[in-house]
């Protein structure tokens, strides 16, 4: 485990950026769920990885679309969230929670749809490594992978684990390492008590 508590957060996301970027190969298909202003997007994409990029909030999404043409990059941008079941929620755009999920008012309506049933209904290939930035909504979004996670071309996660926002969906994190069964799960980075980067690899 890398202890990180104290280091500038640039330098702590920076070394999780290279973990997962010396992990994926140009045959991966990749995931960026929770894209925020596209910090992993641009050099997963610069891997020749499959690159898709899941931020429902629309000023980010377009600066991951101008990051991506300014360094001559492609990945499909979907402007919509994935969590464990089809329905509509707000995207808090300030305060305690920016870029979550919540039920809470203002901010922006977003689609939310399953990941699982983004790779039915698209025709879009099963991803291989997953990176999830969600704010707290992780394990609403590993339910809506359950299919994809059973897979075993799906061999990588990195996710950031927030244990201080897991409650505002009903979650624990219990339940997080349950829905990573079949994978080898380490702290990759640890930000402070309450938030920290783990990774998973499939079991061989």
């Amino acid at each position: 485990m890398k202890q990180s508590v104290g280091r500038p957060l640039w330098e702590r996301e920076r070394e999780v950026l290279e973990t997962l970027v010396s992990e994926v190969r140009s045959d991966d298909t990749v995931w960026d769920i929770g894209g925020s202003w596209g910090m992993f997007t641009t050099p997963l994409a610069a891997t020749g990885a499959d690159v898709s990029v899941f931020e429902p909030v629309p000023d980010r999404a377009n600066k991951i679309k101008r990051n991506l043409s300014q360094n001559d990059l492609s990945a499909t941008i979907n402007q919509f969230a994935l969590g464990a079941e089809r329905k509509e929620l707000t995207v808090a755009i300030e305060g305690k929670n920016p870029g979550g999920l919540t039920e809470s008012d203002g901010a922006i309506q977003t689609a939310v749809r399953p990941g699982d049933s983004v790779v039915n209904e698209s025709r879009i290939e099963v991803p291989t490594v997953l990176k999830i930035d969600v704010e707290g909504a992780e394990v609403d979004v590993l339910k809506g992978l359950s299919q994809i996670l059973a897979r075993p071309e799906c061999r990588l996660l990195v996710i950031e684990v927030h244990r201080d926002l897991l409650g505002q969906f009903r979650a624990t994190e219990s339940e997080l390492y349950e829905l990573l069964d079949g994978f080898n799960v380490e702290t990759l980075s640890q930000r402070n008590d309450e938030n920290y980067h783990l990774i998973a690899k499939r079991e061989t």
